[in-house]
């Protein structure tokens, strides 16, 4: 299963046509992993109530690493009031992780990061963003 994942994600990104602008990077949007909102964050207001974004290479260190610890996550739930993090791949699919660790990939069902992982991944997502600007 996790070779699937894995190969899944990577087949996707190799299916994007070079000649893309974003060919090659993801699109993060993100809350920092144990915040606390006044509404609730839901998987589609996430894109306009994020603190942070970035667009990094989804061949990066840090972005495959994120991969590696979502696919070594164990079954769990997702809770969509309290998404912290969408990230786009290239191909257009989206992961979405939730303040209490729960992860979603419309390939796989939804997992649970242990307590380490969910720490790191909040370190590299903080790694792969910057704050948003004023616009």
């Amino acid at each position: 299963m996790k070779i699937l994942f894995l190969l899944t994600v990577f087949l996707g990104l190799a299916a994007c046509s070079p000649d893309e602008s974003s060919a090659g990077n993801a699109t993060i949007y993100y809350i920092p992993l144990g915040s606390h909102t006044y509404l609730p964050v839901t998987m589609e207001r996430i894109e306009t109530a994020y603190d942070r974004f970035g667009t990094p290479s989804v061949s990066s260190r840090s972005f495959v690493r994120l991969l590696e610890l979502i696919d070594r996550s164990g079954p769990g739930k997702l809770d969509g009031q309290l998404i912290r993090a969408k990230i786009v791949l290239p191909d257009g699919e989206s992961i979405f992780i939730d303040n209490l660790g729960g992860v979603e990939m419309s390939l796989r069902e939804a997992v649970k990061l242990s307590d380490k992982s969910y720490s790191e991944v909040g370190h590299l997502l903080h790694r792969m963003t910057k704050e948003r600007t004023s616009e």
